[in-house]
């Protein structure tokens, strides 16, 4: 569904990636994990024809990406930032059918029949009671559902989110991240998702990219990259592989040595 080939991006003097390859398929479910300026955003931006690579291309459906439009790209893609627009003149409601804009005639915004599927997604997350709130007036994590609520009305082929639990308490990441599982295996929906939780990416993710300085340091299916020896050298920390209070191999920082 969506290849990229041999990404490079500059920002002189800086390298923020350097050739960087990917194929990805439906149904899949890809977590970046990296230190913070390790070229994940970049990354995530560049997959989204948000921003153009400095050398490389990406694919999507075997075609060029930037040969597509904006609108024919929006009603294939969808995107969640991790720095959020205020949006403070809209209900939740009319936040959520803006998803449905690429699919709108021209000049003409979300109409009724817009604001129903809005309504109907809402009410499928848990999330009606944020309907006919101001965005202004809620709290940062109620606005990242909204969002999340937003790309999920644009029906994409291809979601890209980056850091979507920030923000947002632990049953809230926990629903964020079951929610793009479910739609990845039964609606063959394909997500790149940038996170910092490890143990979140090990529960949820299909597959992993560990980038460290702009390079790939591991890909593929996370069961064989996210495992302590390699996450250590990723992060530059001692891990330690812990069971959980229900059997689950669970990643910690490793005890500090005692002192002598």
């Amino acid at each position: 569904m969506l290849k990229c080939r041999a990404l490079s991006f500059y920002r002189y003097p800086h390298c923020l990636l350097e050739e960087v390859c990917l194929e990805a398929q439906p149904g899949q479910l890809w977590v970046f994990l990296g230190p913070n300026g390790a070229g994940k955003t970049t990354l995530l931006k560049i997959l989204m024809g948000l921003l153009q690579p400095s050398s490389g291309q990406v694919f999507l459906y075997g075609k060029p990406l930037a040969h597509y439009g904006y609108r024919e790209r929006a009603q294939h893609m969808a995107w969640v930032p991790q720095h959020l627009p205020e949006d403070s003149a809209f209900w939740g409601v009319d936040l959520v059918a803006m998803g449905r804009l690429p699919f709108c005639k021209s000049l003409q915004g979300p109409g009724e029949k817009e604001r129903q599927r809005a309504l109907a997604m809402l009410q499928t997350l848990g999330l009606s009671a944020l309907a006919f709130r101001p965005v202004a007036q809620l709290s940062g994590g109620e606005r990242r559902m909204l969002w999340l609520a937003r790309a999920f009305v644009q029906t994409p082929q291809v979601l890209c989110l980056d850091e979507p639990t920030a923000f947002l308490d632990m049953p809230r990441q926990s629903l964020t991240l079951q929610l793009l599982q479910q739609r990845c295996r039964q609606e063959g929906l394909l997500a790149f998702v940038v996170l910092h939780e490890l143990n979140l990416a090990a529960a949820y993710a299909t597959h992993a990219l560990l980038l460290k300085q702009g390079r790939v340091l591991a890909q593929g299916p996370a069961a064989q990259c996210l495992n302590a020896p390699t996450l250590q050298t990723l992060l530059d920390m001692p891990l330690i592989e812990a069971q959980g209070p229900y059997g689950q191999t669970l990643l910690a920082p490793a005890p500090p040595l005692p002192r002598p």
